[in-house]
């Protein structure tokens, strides 16, 4: 509109628009357009100052809420039905798929005051509820205790949207918070950088779990704003369902396949003594279809240069015929007997 401009779209601009200057004193910021605008609204990569310098550092993405002094932020939800009766699932499916961390700000205009909030509490919603139908950001809710899915409610015929259930994933504290009075001065800049790092590199290491298909979630046990995080609470997730755990396990050994060609081409010296220890891990790998003919090889010369029968120790090992694959992973089903639920890591 020519010399006009829709007031609730000049306050969403303003509420951008200082979050954008907060983050400055820490990072480098570019406002995404809003014609461009899929999810995130800023782009921001840290500055880390070394001897007169800004090093960059990781970047991540920042959804900004606004609001004023008489009104609180609506909440911020993914999936659902839109106004067709269709469901969301990109927007469930981008969550999980976004190749960096996803942060979020609350802004309130009148006091010129800023909150920011790590998503890192997703994670628990993916593995442990598979492909929710909507998921509500809770800011400054407890993360010690999630609350069961409440039914989404559709008409005749509609579709059920994931599992047909919507979940709150709350939040946890702000990791961070200032007003214009409060922003760090240059000195302390690189204080609120390193703890903002930790978090952006444990929101790394949870995408690098997803995207590995490893149904693992580390997260802080407690944390206070603009403090480190302290603490960590390592959880791994397991389903008894036989479709979910052959998946899972399929996952799991496809990302521990590298590292273990890699160990065993370490292993090449005669002088290692781990090879014997790995090999069972080696054969199953290699009985699934994993670099089957390099780590037949390679084993079979690693173990006679370690000074091991290739004929006794591990010829038959490597000859077992492919089936045996199959016994292999039974035997670790009986032993874990499987079932629905997570697991706490110390």
């Amino acid at each position: 509109m020519t010399a006009r401009v829709r007031s609730f779209s000049w306050d969403g601009a303003r509420g951008e628009m200082f979050a954008q200057w907060v983050l400055a004193q820490v990072a480098t910021v570019v406002r995404v357009p809003r014609e461009a605008d899929i999810g995130i609204d800023l782009i921001c990569t840290l500055a880390h100052p070394v001897s007169g310098s800004l090093n960059a550092g990781r970047t991540f993405g920042v959804q900004v809420k606004s609001h004023g002094s008489k009104r609180q932020p609506e909440p911020l939800s993914f999936g659902g039905y839109d106004k067709q009766g269709t469901w969301r699932r990109h927007e469930i499916d981008w969550l999980w798929n976004s190749d960096i961390p996803l942060f979020m700000a609350i802004v309130d205009r009148d006091r010129n005051h800023i909150r920011l909030y790590s998503t890192i509490q997703l994670w628990h919603a993916r593995w442990q509820w598979g492909l929710p139908g909507m998921i509500t950001f809770i800011p400054d809710a407890t993360p010690e205790e999630f609350p069961e899915g409440i039914p989404i409610a559709r008409q005749r015929g509609q579709k059920k949207c994931g599992d047909g259930l919507s979940y709150c994933v709350p939040l946890g504290p702000r990791i961070f918070e200032a007003t214009p009075s409060q922003v760090p001065s240059t000195r302390k800049r690189g204080e609120l950088v390193s703890r903002l790092e930790s978090w952006i590199r444990l929101s790394y290491r949870n995408l690098q779990h997803f995207r590995n298909g490893i149904p693992f979630r580390e997260t802080p046990r407690k944390w206070l704003p603009n403090q480190p995080p302290s603490g960590a609470h390592r959880i791994i997730y397991y389903n008894k369902s036989p479709r979910i755990r052959r998946g899972n396990l399929r996952s799991i050994l496809a990302a521990l396949a590298p590292g273990v060609c890699a160990f065993a081409q370490h292993c090449r010296d005669p002088r290692a003594k781990e090879l014997e220890a790995i090999l069972p891990l080696a054969e199953l790998l290699r009985a699934q279809g994993f670099h089957r003919r390099y780590l037949g090889r390679l084993l079979q010369e690693s173990a006679q240069q370690a000074g091991f029968d290739s004929n006794q120790q591990i010829g038959a090992l490597l000859r077992r015929p492919t089936r045996t694959s199959t016994s292999q992973i039974e035997q670790i089903n009986r032993l874990e007997r499987f079932q629905h639920g997570v697991v706490s890591v110390k």
